[in-house]
């Protein structure tokens, strides 16, 4: 039982560093994306409703390889969402035994789609609804209701929803993913 606790905290860890760590910043301006990996440097398309407003990322980021689905977001104020699927295909994908994430700035904790105290409620859904090899995008929709993972300090679940995301591509400068 104390692993599942500690896991979804070290996930949720594990996606934010990465998000952080995916800017790319030319050193003189000139660097063109890599055009043999698929992305263009477009972002693509990320939106989730929740707390009365949308919120929308400014960078994204999506992975495809083996049996597993990442795709990550974040916003000028850093604050971010994870998604890491186990699968690699169009589907619908439950919420509560996958990673599904928000994460507010400023903070190592953040709302998983995984109740505590009930691992088997039906917290919401991710659909993959299309993947494109030939221009590595990914798309589709998710909704989930949150729980706050920092267990000792719980806060009021959020429910997000109408979330899409669209033309998702693989960063450009990694060429092994979308195996």
């Amino acid at each position: 039982m104390k692993i599942l606790k500690t896991a979804p905290k070290l996930i949720l860890l594990f996606i934010a560093t990465l998000i952080a760590s995916c800017t790319y910043e030319p050193v003189d301006g000139t660097v063109e994306p890599d055009p043999n990996s698929g992305g263009n440097g477009e972002s693509g398309i990320f939106k989730a409703d929740f707390n009365g407003s949308t919120w929308t990322a400014k960078e994204t980021e999506a992975i495809i390889s083996g049996n597993f689905i990442q795709i990550a977001a974040i916003n000028a104020k850093g604050e971010s969402f994870g998604i890491m699927l186990d699968g690699s295909t169009v589907g619908t994908y439950a919420a509560n035994v996958n990673l599904v994430s928000y994460s507010p700035a400023g903070t190592e904790f953040g709302y998983l789609a995984i109740n505590d105290n009930n691992p088997d409620e039906n917290t919401g859904s991710v659909i993959i609804t299309s993947i494109n090899t030939a221009n590595k995008t990914i798309s589709g929709t998710f909704q989930f209701k949150g729980y706050w993972s920092d267990v000792p300090n719980t806060k009021t679940p959020i429910t997000f929803t109408n979330g899409v995301f669209k033309d998702i591509r693989k960063p450009y400068y990694y060429k092994y993913y979308w195996s």
